[in-house]
């Protein structure tokens, strides 16, 4: 899975030079690509604006991103679950990080790796948990596994 910190902007930056621009969003995220949009129309490029209900299914949105040509850049902002399942549908269609930007909107669920007992954990956006399986104490890091789908948490020693 793509790193969600990496692809994730406090504010959408403008890429130049790139064949089309898709942008995703949801009622909670479209006020966060507006500026975006006003960009696109001042340069008169192209583009596409699409709800994430738009699609079906998970299927239907990675048959149309598989369709796009190189060269294609995508902007998604909306809550976080719908930024997390598009995501994973993007990077299954072929996108990488460097041709996505995404904004995730309200709170957010991260999926941590206890380094005591390798459990996977589910804590909302924190610095510090505690190990549901083992009790131990965890620093949340900002290291993502891709291999665990999960932040990596560090034991803290009292």
């Amino acid at each position: 899975m793509l790193d969600m910190d990496h692809a994730t902007n406090k504010n959408f930056t403008f890429v130049t030079g790139r064949r089309k621009y898709l942008l995703f969003t949801d009622i909670t995220g479209y006020g966060e690509i507006t500026p975006i949009l006003s960009s696109l129309d001042e340069q008169n490029l192209l583009y596409m604006v699409y709800y994430f209900n738009e699609f079906s299914s998970n299927h239907d949105l990675k048959t149309y991103l598989s369709q796009q040509k190189m060269g294609t850049y995508i902007y998604a902002s909306g809550n976080w679950n719908s930024i997390i399942s598009f995501v994973k549908t993007a990077e299954k269609a072929g996108f990488t990080e460097e041709e996505l930007q995404i904004k995730g909107i309200g709170e957010r669920i991260l999926r941590v790796f206890c380094s005591r007992c390798y459990a996977i954990n589910v804590c909302k956006t924190s610095k510090e948990m505690v190990c549901q399986s083992c009790g131990q104490s965890l620093s949340v890091s900002n290291h993502y596994s891709r291999r665990y789908d999960a932040y990596l948490g560090y034991t803290i020693l009292n």
